[in-house]
């Protein structure tokens, strides 16, 4: 398990944070519920068909064959051996040569790769249903950060210690990549098939918390558990674990109040701060909002800068 971070973020809308408040406890959701385009989940669909598979291989057996450079694969495979017999044969002189040659060789074997394809992607699917997850993040001060995930500037966040012994001991770290996750990949199989890779690994999970290279700094993790380990699907925690929370600029001075009031009630040492925007620059700080005792680990001082 990776080390957990002093402290992670929880960004919501203010309604939703209030119902994190009142019940100590966090919601987790169905990956679909997300709204990530890019993360399967359990309506996806098989990312390729048979004939796709099919005109990969011939695309990727046709290259191995007319390449200048002979095939790495595995020795001893049936389709490496005729792809290395038809090389020094100099038998074809351009795929739909050998697009026809494997007419008759080649659908049983795509046919048969597909359906192994086709159960790794049903697995995928039966693992996604059975998990609930929640997002949180070692970043919170960024501003392109309140603009999406704080909903431009509306909503909330709750900051909280991360105790080995709590909830959030189920938390993973998002896995930052250029290419977006699949359940099966066309390319594996055909590799697969044709003798290029030994094997091909299944690991759900692995693309369960793949997330955009471009949101790297965002530091994203995500707490994973099985849907049936919670009746209601809410995740309960102690108050003293909340660090702090933060409200968004357009938050209103009457909703401020009654968090607070709530706040000294329910953790007397947390935080409370909220956005403003700062002078002469595209940027924003937390100006703190309430008096706490002294056994904070939060930053000194009672703003917190941050420049974009």
């Amino acid at each position: 398990m990776s080390d957990l971070p002093a402290t992670l973020t929880y960004f919501s809308s203010l309604q939703n944070v209030g119902h994190v408040l009142n019940r100590c406890a966090l919601p987790v959701v169905e990956a679909h519920q997300l709204n990530d385009p890019f993360l399967p989940d359990k309506n996806t669909h098989m990312p390729f068909s048979v004939k796709e598979l099919f005109d990969g291989s011939v695309k990727t057996i046709a290259h191995a064959i007319l390449g200048k450079s002979p095939p790495r694969g595995q020795p001893n495979h049936p389709l490496q051996k005729a792809i290395m017999r038809w090389r020094m044969e100099n038998r074809f002189n351009d795929e739909s040569e050998i697009k026809e040659a494997l007419q008759g060789l080649l659908p049983a074997m795509v046919e048969k790769s597909f359906n192994e394809a086709k159960e790794s992607h049903q697995d995928w699917v039966n693992f996604i249903s059975s998990k609930r997850l929640a997002c949180l993040y070692e970043k919170f001060q960024t501003l392109d950060m309140w603009e999406s995930l704080g909903l431009n500037h509306k909503g909330a966040a709750i900051k909280f210690r991360c105790a080995e012994d709590s909830i959030f001991q189920h938390c993973k770290p998002a896995v930052y990549k250029r290419i977006p996750a699949t359940t099966v990949n066309e390319k594996e199989y055909v590799e697969y098939m044709i003798g290029s890779r030994p094997e091909i690994e299944v690991n759900p999970e692995a693309s369960l918390l793949t997330q955009n290279y471009a949101k790297r700094q965002q530091k994203e993790w995500r707490l994973v558990v099985d849907n049936n380990e919670h009746a209601e699907q809410w995740l309960d925690f102690v108050p003293s674990l909340i660090q702090s929370v933060y409200l968004g600029i357009y938050v209103s001075e009457k909703v401020v109040e009654q968090l607070k009031s709530h706040l000294s009630k329910l953790n007397p040492q947390a935080h409370l701060y909220q956005a403003k925007c700062t002078d002469n620059e595209y940027s924003i700080e937390f100006v703190k909002l309430n008096e706490t005792f002294e056994l904070q680990e939060e930053s000194s001082g009672d703003s917190e800068t941050v420049t974009e």
